[in-house]
């Protein structure tokens, strides 16, 4: 369930609950309130342990290559991208040093990518 549902399930309670004078034969409109702001606060605060763990996760998975690879336009015989001159398939490593990209750690943190 999305932030914001939880967050309207737990102001609908609250309503129910605090600002309701309702009186029912055989059901209580506060009880009603004070379980919909309860399963809304659960709720709310298993959705916000489920995306700290997926971004923990993404940040794991997330790796910078080892090799620069040489990229040619799909279809074509055109000159690779890449340095002047340099032949081979898509999937021939390109050297660091006829790299015209940064290497992995010359990129920094943060933004920079």
């Amino acid at each position: 369930m999305p932030i914001g549902a939880n967050i309207s399930i737990i102001t609908a309670g609250a309503i129910l609950a605090f600002a309701t004078h309702v009186h029912a034969t055989g059901l209580s409109i506060q009880a009603v309130g004070v379980v919909l702001m309860l399963v809304g606060i659960i709720s709310l605060a298993l959705r916000i342990g489920a995306l700290a763990k997926q971004r923990e996760l993404t940040m794991q998975q997330a790796y910078v290559p080892n090799e620069t690879v040489l990229v040619r336009p799909a279809g074509t015989h055109q000159q690779p991208y890449g340095p002047a001159g340099r032949t081979g398939t898509t999937a021939d490593p390109l050297p660091r040093e006829d790299s015209p990209y940064p290497a992995a750690g010359e990129y920094g943190y943060g933004d920079r990518w």
